[in-house]
């Protein structure tokens, strides 16, 4: 399915795989194709504009491999942009700017937030992606 998304973005559309249990895309073949996207790009110079949804984290009786907090391993790559939202708030202003970047996104949505949460209000503006938002500013830890 990865393979299919990336097809799609270098012929010019913005996908989105949502690969519903994160627990079977550890497996060495679903991060290979999930980090194609932005190795294509410093090969050929052609954008691979894919956004990858990932659950991520443990439920109650999520077992082992269903529980694991692998995120930072796509951090590690090179290319490659990691999102992992807090609020639902973010989570609708990060999935807006990851489908509109020139780059792949592997965005990391919490297990919790997937039955769906619910805000408030939906923000209008949105930090721009690499920019923290302060929570709570404390004397000696900001948050």
């Amino acid at each position: 399915m990865v393979g299919l998304a990336v097809g799609a973005a270098i012929e010019g559309l913005r996908p989105i795989h949502r690969n519903a249990i994160r627990g079977f895309f550890n497996r060495s073949a679903s991060i290979k194709s999930s980090t194609k996207p932005q190795r294509f790009f410093w090969r050929t110079n052609v954008p691979c504009p894919i956004t990858v949804r990932l659950p991520f984290g443990g439920t109650s009786g999520g077992g082992p491999f269903h529980s694991q907090c692998i995120e930072t391993i796509y951090a590690h790559y090179p290319g490659l942009i990691v999102l992992t939202p807090a609020t639902v708030e973010d989570a609708y202003s990060m999935l807006l700017e990851a489908v509109a970047l020139d780059d792949p996104v592997i965005f990391c949505e919490h297990q919790i937030s997937l039955p769906p949460l619910k805000a408030e209000k939906l923000p209008s503006e949105a930090l721009p992606i690499g920019k923290a938002r302060i929570a709570r500013e404390g004397r000696d830890l900001t948050m």
